[in-house]
């Protein structure tokens, strides 16, 4: 019998937050049945080119939950666990997908040759590293392994805005970055890929206070976080005369290199 595979994805005023959403989504696609795709009350066009782009790919469902904090992880964690609880229901696994991370095309079937091993081999959840790719650039700022495809069970908690998964009522146990609360976990090697810091060169400091804002809200990054804040690598990169393409990024964001802001491009839903 073939695994079912369902996609969560909260999103909320990510198109005026510059986060490459479209392309995020697209690039989930291939590997799920169906993608639920929360607006949880956007007021910058977020919800309309979600909705066209729900007429373009039929896998794509629009649920409309609304984030009451707008910002904050709990609030996301809460639009999370009501897509786990009511949309998945009859999914065998879950993928959570987030506005600046993607799988590259050319591990779709390694990932799904992982989910069905881990499906098979009676895991609960993958643990996969994930790659930040920095500005679109040549720059790797680090590796780290995360959670974010799980087998769909009963009792499961969001927390951090999904950056975590847990057995309810489990403590927690992290190991860096990483939270291991739904084992069984099968110790992946395909990688996932995170874009740091989508935002325009021109808005370094809303990208700085998005920094201070996730230091503020978790006790591992805060820490480094006050490690770093000195630092002027992250915050004050002199504008190149021509962005190098990292060679992990796929072709479908070269469209974005050099650009002062993001923008849905028209020839993206012609693909």
């Amino acid at each position: 019998m073939a695994i079912k595979i369902a996609g969560i994805c909260p999103l909320y005023n990510v198109l005026s937050a510059q986060y490459p959403f479209v392309e995020a989504i697209i690039t989930t696609l291939p590997l799920v049945d169906v993608l639920f795709v929360n607006d949880g009350g956007s007021t910058d066009g977020t919800l309309q080119v979600l909705q066209r782009m729900a007429k373009r790919w039929p896998k794509i469902v629009i649920t409309r939950i609304k984030q009451e904090k707008s910002a904050l992880w709990e609030s996301m964690d809460h639009v999370l666990m009501s897509l786990i609880n009511n949309e998945c229901q009859g999914y065998d696994w879950i993928i959570e997908v987030q506005a600046d991370e993607y799988f590259h095309p050319r591990l779709y079937q390694a990932t799904l040759d992982e989910i069905k091993r881990a499906h098979e081999g009676g895991y609960n959840s993958i643990r996969q590293p994930i790659i930040t790719i920095y500005r679109w650039s040549n720059q790797d700022t680090y590796v780290y392994r995360n959670v974010r495809i799980f087998r769909n069970m009963p009792n499961i908690v969001s927390r951090w805005g999904g950056d975590c998964f847990f057995f309810e009522g489990l403590p927690e146990y992290r190991e860096g970055f990483t939270a291991h609360n739904l084992p069984p976990e099968l110790d992946s090697n395909v990688l996932r890929h995170h874009l740091k810091d989508c935002f325009s060169r021109d808005r370094l400091l809303q990208a700085k206070g998005h920094a201070e804002f996730l230091a503020t809200e978790h006790p591992n990054r805060r820490a480094m976080y006050e490690r770093m804040k000195g630092c002027t690598y992250l915050w004050n990169v002199p504008p190149k005369e021509e962005i190098q393409i990292h060679p992990e990024v796929p072709e479908i964001f070269h469209g974005l290199v050099g650009l002062k802001d993001y923008v849905v491009r028209e020839e993206l839903f012609e693909m």
